[in-house]
């Protein structure tokens, strides 16, 4: 994916026309222009609740909750870049000198791809996460310190990729007073182009495959196995429609993703191996393109709000500003390390055969809190 959203070479071939957009339309940058706010209101807002909401409520504060929140900072940044993108239409390249214009060049031209990264290798996580909870319901393969490692591995994979966009980043004048943002410092074409490949198989096409990989082995799992000491056919059918409801929703966030990001993703895998290709995308598709891409920020706190019914209530709550009530179950999510040792309800010993796929709290993942 082109991390500036719009091609270099798409730019300066229309740098002379109008600063309403070029060859687009008025009515059509307008249109473009009231989604972008939404987008941005939305993504901004849905997400920074997600955020609160993982870290607010303890008993949201579980393996999974916290990846998505994670997620969900990466979305907010995808967002900021909204207005950057949004200004092509009215100025194009157009920028400012001085320091602060190179830097939040580079930043914007960066963000991009550091979100998108971030947000697939957090999928990737959270898919491996509930694999080992279903293939393993008896151990604790995912404790706190493996969580923070994968953050920490998230975020620094996420800088590798984007690194060479800060590099490459640069602002230049063209005439006198007028300077342009682009990505000018790629030592030779076949250079970006290696990157732009890299970048599609190393945040797009493995990742997917090993989401893929793991919801598949979940699936098999959840068709042919009995939770290990549960007894009674209702509280397996219980335990199993739980489980799926959250499959059912991770699952979803995963498509919506791949496809947000696929017709630009494929777009540049095209213009690499058949540059040709480049003269069949109009201005408006591209536009049209690179929103979809950016969209999925705000499609994914929606999609939590659908799925999830612990996300809805807590949502609820601070958006009706009721005080938080301790509910006797949790459902909706029922991520790794979900559900106190303490709960009124059930024995330790029947929470972990009944309810083994909400398991433990990550601060009760001490030698002294196992489950029996």
């Amino acid at each position: 994916m082109n991390s500036s959203s719009f091609p270099t070479e798409l730019a300066n071939s229309t740098d002379h026309e109008t600063s309403s957009g070029g060859g687009i339309s008025e009515g059509y940058v307008i249109g473009v222009t009231v989604y972008a706010v939404i987008i941005f209101v939305v993504a901004i807002f849905g997400n920074s609740l997600v955020i609160y909401v993982v870290c607010a409520r303890e008993h949201m504060r579980n393996s999974t909750n916290i990846l998505i929140a994670n997620m969900a900072v990466a979305d907010i940044l995808m967002a900021c870049i909204v207005p950057y993108v949004l200004k092509w239409l009215f100025v194009k390249r157009r920028w400012f000198g001085t320091i602060m214009g190179t830097i939040l060049c580079k930043f914007f031209h960066s963000t991009q791809a550091l979100s998108v990264a971030c947000s697939v290798i957090s999928l990737v996580f959270i898919s491996l996460d509930r694999c080992l909870v279903i293939l393993f319901p008896m151990r604790h393969i995912v404790t706190s310190k493996v969580l923070k490692a994968s953050l920490v591995a998230a975020w620094i994979y996420s800088l590798v990729v984007a690194v060479p966009l800060m590099v490459v980043a640069n602002v230049h004048a063209e005439t006198k007073g007028n300077y342009v943002c682009s990505e000018s410092g790629w030592p030779s074409q076949k250079a970006k182009q290696s990157y732009l490949l890299a970048f599609v198989i190393g945040t797009y096409v493995i990742p997917l495959v090993v989401i893929t990989i793991s919801y598949v082995l979940i699936a098999v799992k959840l068709c042919k196995r009995e939770l290990p000491g549960v007894t009674t056919p209702e509280s397996q059918k219980k335990a199993h429609e739980t489980t799926k409801k959250a499959i059912t929703m991770l699952v979803t966030v995963v498509v919506v993703f791949a496809l947000c990001w696929l017709p630009l993703q494929a777009r540049e895998i095209m213009i690499i191996f058949i540059p040709e290709t480049s003269k069949l995308f109009s201005l408006e598709l591209m536009v049209f393109l690179t929103w979809i891409g950016i969209s999925n920020s705000a499609i994914n706190p929606c999609l939590y709000v659908i799925f999830s019914e612990n996300f809805r209530r807590e949502f609820g709550r601070i958006l009706s500003c009721t005080k938080e009530k301790r509910s006797d179950s949790y459902l909706g999510i029922p991520a790794t390390r979900a559900t106190p040792l303490n709960t009124p309800i059930m024995s330790r010993r029947v929470l972990s055969a009944t309810n083994i796929h909400e398991a433990v709290p990550l601060r009760h993942l001490t030698v002294n809190h196992r489950l029996p």
